[in-house]
């Protein structure tokens, strides 16, 4: 991932505000941190309350994420910490990315879709053609739906997805970890499929050494994503969509 922030920077340097991502349904500021280099910065206190995530979670859910992927040691997720002591009040702040929205999720004709490419879904464009939506076949992505079974991941939309190929990282993890079965993605279409040696090596590596989710008091968070990895591995294959919840996010992007 194009990164350049030094970490300390980012866990523990100056923060200063620069700007606001007004097309966020909550409150996403841009900083500067002391380097120099540009980070997001989620305060706790602009969450936007959700019915199934109750209470300030969202932020906190972020940095959860990275700690996984720490774990699981595949640099999916730019670095992200908590922050105390960051201008509006405890939150989140992570490393920008300087990348595009990821190309290898795509809109074709239903009776087009290259090799290399899994479909997810029909539907109609607002000319009443048949389209599919639909993502590259790439380890990469692979590994980011293994990721998202992982975290419970209820909003992997195409547009968090950043960057292309192999340096595709995934952002906006905060609609995740509920207790709740909630996943929900634009990448169906490994469903079923089985997980590929370095997933099932990488959950080992996950439980042996589980990885310390900030502020997760009662432990309850991180026992429930073991019981995932457990899960995944006594499957041994990709998740499928289930029945009675939403599958895929809206918008898709």
């Amino acid at each position: 991932m194009d990164i350049e922030t030094p970490l300390d920077d980012l866990a523990d340097g100056p923060l200063e505000v620069v700007g606001r991502l007004t097309s966020a349904s909550n409150v996403v500021l841009q900083c500067r941190t002391g380097a120099g280099d540009l980070c997001a910065y989620k305060p706790a206190s602009g969450e936007r309350p959700l019915w199934d995530y109750p209470g300030a979670v969202l932020a906190l859910h972020e940095v959860w994420a990275f700690e996984v992927d720490c774990a699981l040691d595949w640099g999916l997720v730019p670095p992200t910490f908590w922050r105390e002591d960051a201008p509006l009040g405890p939150g989140m702040v992570q490393a920008w990315v300087h990348a595009a929205p990821t190309s290898d999720v795509d809109v074709m004709p239903a009776d087009g879709v290259p090799a290399g490419w899994l479909p997810v879904l029909r539907a109609e464009d607002e000319r009443g053609r048949d389209v599919v939506v639909a993502h590259r076949d790439t380890a990469r992505l692979a590994d980011v739906a293994v990721f998202d079974a992982l975290i419970n991941n209820s909003d992997r939309k195409a547009g968090h997805l950043l960057g292309d190929g192999a340096a595709i990282v995934g952002i906006d993890h905060g609609v995740a970890f509920s207790p709740e079965p909630r996943l929900r993605t634009v990448l169906w279409g490994f469903a079923g499929r089985d997980l590929a040696p370095r997933h099932i090596s990488a959950l080992g590596r996950l439980l042996e050494r589980p990885p310390q989710l900030t502020t997760d008091r009662d432990g309850a968070a991180g026992a429930a994503l073991l019981l995932r990895a457990q899960s995944l591995l006594a499957a041994g294959t990709f998740p499928e969509p289930s029945p009675g919840w939403p599958v895929v996010p809206w918008p898709l992007w």
